[in-house]
């Protein structure tokens, strides 16, 4: 499941590199695929994961960040970075690196022809019944 996650974080991130767009080092992730290695692996960069205080809560740190931004409660999202601790470092292993990009591009290909092809196929079963 969490390979999933972190082929998905992968995915985002290379298009990201493919657009141009400039990225800040090191990529901070928590929780889910946050605190797995693996997530390191896929992009080949060291990684971190965030807590808040003594404790994990990434997610509903991470919420109220944006709902706070929303709301115009922070001017913008600089406050995460302010209330975050940075904790247990993930050093990518160059090893594991190779067997994931040997097999992204496979479950790539896989994802597209689900979402282009069966994907449509099934909305066509359904608008007809």
């Amino acid at each position: 499941m969490m390979e999933a996650v972190a082929f998905a974080l992968y995915d985002s991130y290379r298009l990201i590199v493919t657009s141009g767009l400039p990225i800040n080092h090191p990529i901070v992730l928590n929780e889910g695929g946050g605190e797995q290695a693996v997530a390191a692996d896929h992009h080949g960069r060291v990684q971190c994961a965030d807590g808040v205080g003594e404790t994990t809560h990434g997610r509903s740190f991470g919420d109220a960040v944006l709902a706070g931004v929303a709301l115009s409660l922070f001017p913008d999202f600089s406050v995460a970075k302010r209330w975050a601790e940075f904790v247990a470092p993930m050093e990518p292993d160059p090893r594991e690196s190779c067997t994931v990009h040997g097999v992204f591009r496979p479950v790539q290909r896989l994802y597209e022809h689900v979402k282009e092809e069966d994907f449509a196929a099934l909305a066509d079963i359904r608008d007809r019944g």
